[in-house]
């Protein structure tokens, strides 16, 4: 009996360790000096998310009428068949990379002031697809498969007439983003650490952090002693982020 008592001892202790671990994913510093914010979803406009966070919301999101790139390249084409005693069944499937660029414009606010974002998103998928062959030999059709996804953003922030460049790439259905923010010499870091997409100035410092371990519920950290312009310019970046996160 005491035996079994300390086996539930210690898985109880495993979970709650496991739980208050996956908590904890921002530095002590952030955490410490800024308020941790739920995101809303609130309505999707021209294929975009629009969100909320603390002081900050999304007022505005359209697709621009810049042309829409678009490739296919076929990489490859299989097929295959099983005999059984109902006869031969055949199949073909074709592996596809599909390229796509769009070009949207995004703006927050806060208390009034606004800030406007003119951003473009690259994505790059392969894409697993039944052949022509393969419908009419299998006599059945199947959907396509992603295989896999990359995404490369980048665009420009205007913060009170000043104007920031950006760019992140491998930003998918999973968080793991790279990237950078910088105007004349000064340069915002974009890394991604536990399922957390973080900001860092040039000394390593986190200065914001994005919260992505529970897909149900999203929360932004953004350090309060920051100027109103540096909070307004990580707001939009993350902004434009949870835009695009489902956006294929």
């Amino acid at each position: 009996m005491k035996k079994i008592l300390v086996i539930i001892s210690t898985l109880i202790a495993n979970v709650v360790s496991h739980q208050s671990n996956a908590q904890v994913i921002i530095d002590s510093a952030l955490a410490n000096n800024s308020e941790k914010w739920k995101v809303s979803e609130l309505k999707k406009v021209a294929d975009l998310k629009l969100t909320s966070f603390g002081w900050f919301s999304t007022v505005d999101a359209m697709k621009l009428d810049s042309p829409v790139y678009k490739k296919k390249t076929k990489e490859g084409e299989s097929y295959y068949g099983e005999i059984s005693s109902g006869g031969v069944t055949m199949d073909g499937d074709k592996v596809v990379m599909i390229e796509k660029k769009k070009h949207y414009r995004l703006a927050i606010v806060r208390e009034g002031d606004s800030t406007s974002t003119l951003f473009s998103v690259f994505t790059a998928s392969h894409e697993r697809k039944q052949t022509v062959l393969g419908f009419f030999t299998s006599g059945s059709s199947r959907s396509s498969e992603v295989l896999d996804l990359k995404r490369e953003v980048s665009g420009l922030i205007d913060v009170d007439s000043t104007i920031w460049a950006f760019n992140f790439s491998d930003f998918g259905q999973s968080p793991g983003a790279a990237g950078y923010i910088w105007h004349e010499g000064d340069t915002l870091h974009i890394t991604s650490f536990a399922k957390a997409i973080l900001i860092e100035d040039g000394k390593g410092n986190d200065l914001a952090a994005l919260q992505l371990y529970d897909r149900k519920q999203l929360n932004v950290w953004i350090r309060k002693d920051l100027s109103n312009q540096s909070q307004h310019l990580i707001a939009s970046a993350f902004a434009v982020m949870l835009a695009i996160r489902r956006l294929s």
